[in-house]
């Protein structure tokens, strides 16, 4: 992360659907490099290390005292995706691709702000087995994706 204009270490939270996979305030702060701050340029260095997939989400809170109070007050910003939209390796967000705190947009300078996302392919899970096996032809999928869209 980069160019958030905060002094203390923000929440950094990562959901998938409803588990709890990381939280910047829930492990030590000195473990092993997994976490960085510096308050001069926002920026900040998360190892997350987990498996991740399917649908999940970023959130991003005030720090310091506020870590631990979840309101729309202490959100700064969220991100939500699925891994099956993402590609391996490096993702870059700028502030306009993700949902920012419409009381903090004033505060995050657009050219500054930036967020990346690693990925790398998990040793432990194979996707390919949660995805469900479809070979369509063009009409199927034209009729697929009609049933999607209105149903």
């Amino acid at each position: 992360m980069a160019g958030l204009p905060v002094d203390e270490m923000p929440c950094l939270e990562i959901w998938e659907t409803d588990r709890l996979v990381f939280s910047s305030h829930l492990i030590d702060q000195d473990d092993n490099g997994k976490l960085t701050w510096n308050a001069e340029y926002g920026d900040g260095y998360f190892n997350i290390s987990e498996d991740i997939v399917g649908d999940f989400s970023i959130m991003c809170r005030f720090g310091g005292e506020f870590a631990n109070k979840r309101d729309k007050t202490t959100l700064i910003f969220k991100y939500q995706n699925n891994t099956a939209f993402l590609s391996n390796y490096l993702v870059e967000l700028q502030s306009e691709d993700v949902d920012v705190n419409p009381e903090y947009v004033d505060s995050l300078d657009a050219e500054f702000f930036k967020l990346h996302l690693v990925f790398e392919d998990s040793a432990v899970v194979d996707e390919s087995a949660l995805l469900p096996e479809r070979t369509f032809s063009m009409k199927q999928t034209f009729e697929e994706g009609i049933f999607e869209v209105f149903i």
